[in-house]
């Protein structure tokens, strides 16, 4: 290292340039001193040491510093002046847009808005989750109730109850955003069997959006919410109070308002209030265009409380009829078969009940449709014990159904002689009928299956069993389970649906051994969603049993399967 004012730059500019060498010596300053300081290390032994430990300290600096030198001596600074506008127009251009860019990054979240929202289209809530996530916590999203009332849908859907309680109490408490409320509300209803906390929780939000807000254009909405949380709290008549404050109800409140007067007991009242309503709808909607719903649920309430069965009987054909003509035009019929189901169950009860041999072999014909829906109505399976049942009003001797078979045939007709046989103990003569029932119809042993559980269901574990009074050696509770296995032997394709049944039987009873010895050796035969509801009862059996360890297992190796499902 040699004294930087001696180096043959600084001489030059000392005899050439004078000026320009008195200005650049205070910057060497800095360099003279290390000098200096070199040359004391090598004329003393510790310095020495001093020196070799600050070379291998200062080694990376000095490579830096090495290659800057080199690269500022070979730099031609006349093309470099010369090139400075460009430069300095680049980098002003740089920086306008760094600052354009920033300002305006929103936009450029944009794209994760739409991809969230095609993703909770299509089914994809984790996804649709994961998207949320990141746009609720950028500036330009974090106080829009909107996306943040659709992040919490998703992260509901997508089982991360974490994030999806964080968001509604934000939506809730702080943003007093009202469909969030309405969201909660409407789950809640339709949930039901509320604790005590939940329900004073709800209708005290709902009574606040009532009188806080009562010329707001969903106000008509929260005075229903609020009549409906009190009839689901046994409140029928603070419900009506509430209805009969408006001047003008709509249909739906109208038909609320009838089921509240029908709740307190005032069955006047209620078909009072149904029929001025069904006649507005004859009036104001005759094509059943917009109050389909209404009409339907006014008609066959009307027909539950008239004590005049002909008159139940037309009310409740007018409300088939309705129904099948909307059917018949749409798209989607699942909805409409639902309600032609009940309504024609309602019918099969009451036909059997006015005791007219033309009307039993018509009530079958009602049921015949029931079982060959696209989803049979687990309510078929109460109704054809029913005819079987001394307790029932509407049973029927074995002539009786026989009649029945031999005029008009069809599966309900055999499955009620089979479930006859049954009762009887007649093995045989139970499995002929059942072949036939599936013959006529493969629904035919769903609906058997309904009629095995519907049993189950209806025996009182904590009840003397009057069949074994009867000189019957089987239980109700066995005898739903001896069905089942026939019900297999006629149609081995029900093996995995038999399976859950016997599960749900075990359950009545507390047999939890029961459900894991059935579904343990035989977890290899479920796939897809039968694989996570064979998973979900051997959970629920485990922690019944208190193996909570085991219980975990099938828990995990659930969420697993439904990951699976998901990814599909």
């Amino acid at each position: 290292m040699m004294n930087p004012y001696q180096s043959p730059r600084m001489e030059h500019f000392r005899h050439r340039i004078p000026p320009l060498y008195y200005l650049l010596s205070p910057f060497l300053l800095p360099k003279w001193l290390l000098w200096r300081f070199d040359v004391w290390c090598e004329e003393h032994a510790v310095g020495i040491r001093i020196r070799e430990f600050f070379y291998k300290l200062t080694l990376p600096i000095r490579s830096v510093w090495s290659f800057l030198q080199a690269w500022a001596e070979s730099r031609s600074y006349k093309k470099l002046l010369i090139a400075s506008p460009v430069l300095i127009g680049a980098f002003v251009g740089f920086t306008v847009y760094f600052i354009n860019a920033n300002k305006n990054r929103g936009q450029a979240f944009d794209g994760y808005y739409e991809s969230a929202l095609e993703a909770m289209g299509q089914g994809d809530y984790k996804q649709a989750d994961f998207l949320f996530a990141k746009l609720i916590h950028h500036p330009s999203y974090q106080d829009n109730d909107q996306v943040t009332f659709r992040a919490m849908l998703a992260a509901n859907a997508n089982g991360n109850v974490t994030r999806a309680k964080a968001l509604r109490d934000k939506l809730l408490d702080e943003r007093e955003y009202e469909p969030a409320k309405r969201w909660v509300a409407e789950n809640a209803i339709k949930r039901g069997q509320l604790t005590q906390q939940e329900a004073d929780a709800l209708l005290a939000m709902a009574r606040a959006m009532v009188e806080e807000h009562p010329d707001a254009s969903y106000a008509g909405y929260w005075k229903m919410t609020l009549a409906r949380l009190l009839l689901s709290v046994k409140k029928p008549l603070d419900a009506v109070e509430v209805l009969k404050g408006e001047e003008k109800l709509e249909p739906e409140a109208w038909l609320l308002l009838a089921q509240a007067y029908q709740a307190a007991g005032d069955s006047e009242m209620s078909k009072r209030e149904l029929r001025e309503m069904v006649d507005y709808l004859g009036r104001f909607d005759p094509q059943n265009d917009r109050y389909i719903r209404e009409k339907v649920e006014g008609l066959a309430t009307l027909a539950g409380l008239s004590l005049d069965q002909e008159e139940s009987r037309q009310l409740m054909e007018e409300a088939v009829g309705i129904i099948e003509g909307k059917r018949q035009l749409a798209i989607d019929r699942s909805t409409y078969d639902a309600w032609l189901s009940e309504i024609r169950l309602r019918l099969f009860r009451l036909l059997l009940q006015m005791n007219e041999p033309e009307l039993r072999v018509e009530a079958f014909q009602h049921l015949e449709k029931v079982i060959q829906a696209r989803e049979p109505n687990y309510r078929v399976g109460e109704a054809l014990n029913g005819v079987i049942d001394t307790s029932s009003g509407y049973s029927l001797l074995t002539g009786q159904i026989m009649e029945v078979v031999v005029r008009s045939g069809g599966s309900a007709a055999h499955l009620a002689m089979a479930l006859d046989a049954w009762v009887g103990g007649n093995r045989s003569k139970t499995e002929f009928h059942l072949k036939l029932a599936r013959a006529i119809h493969p629904n035919a042993t769903v609906a058997a299956r309904y009629a095995a559980t519907s049993a189950a269901r209806s025996s009182d574990p904590n009840q003397l069993d009057l069949n074994l009074f009867r000189g019957d050696n089987r239980s109700t509770y066995q005898r739903s389970l001896d069905l089942l296995g026939l019900i297999l032997v006629v149609d081995p394709e029900q093996s995995i649906n038999v399976a859950f049944d016997r599960c749900y039987i075990y359950s009545l009873r507390q047999s939890w051994s029961e459900v894991i010895n059935l579904l343990e050796p035989n977890i290899a035969q479920f796939k897809g969603q039968d694989l996570v509801q064979a998973y979900e009862w051997l959970m629920r059996a485990n922690s019944q049993l208190g193996e909570e360890d085991n219980a975990e297992v099938y828990q995990r190796a659930m969420l697993g399967a439904m990951q699976k499902l998901k990814d599909k």
